[in-house]
C-alpha cells in the first residue's frame, strides 16, 4: 500500500514538474513578446519623434514662405498704387497743359 502511495506521489510530482516546465516555457514566450513589443514601441516612438521634428521644421518653412509671399504681394500692391498715382499726375499735367493752351 505504501509503495502504491509512493507511486502516486511520484506520478503527481512528475505531473507538477511538467506543469511547471510548461508554465516556464509560456513565461519565456510572454517575456519574448514583451521584449519585441517594447523594441517595436521604441522604434515607433523614435520615428514619431523625428516626424514631429520634421513637421515643426516644415511649419517654420511654410511660415517663412507665407511671410515672403505677403511681403511680395504688399510690394506689388504698393507698386500698382504708385503706378496709378503717376498716371493720375500725368493726366492732371496733360489736362493742365491743355487748359493753358486754350487760354493762349
Amino acid at each position: 500500500k505504501e509503495e502504491a502511495e509512493q507511486g502516486t506521489l511520484a506520478q503527481k510530482h512528475v505531473e507538477v514538474l511538467a506543469v511547471i516546465e510548461h508554465m516556464q516555457e509560456k513565461l519565456k514566450e510572454v517575456e519574448s513578446r514583451a521584449r519585441q513589443a517594447e523594441e517595436k514601441f521604441d522604434e515607433v516612438y523614435e520615428k514619431l519623434h523625428y516626424t514631429l521634428i520634421k513637421n515643426k521644421d516644415l511649419e517654420g518653412e511654410l511660415e517663412e514662405i507665407i511671410k515672403i509671399r505677403k511681403e511680395s504681394e504688399d510690394k506689388q500692391e504698393k507698386y500698382e498704387r504708385g503706378k496709378e498715382e503717376k498716371v493720375k499726375v500725368v493726366e492732371k499735367q496733360k489736362q493742365k497743359g491743355e487748359e493753358e493752351e486754350e487760354e493762349i
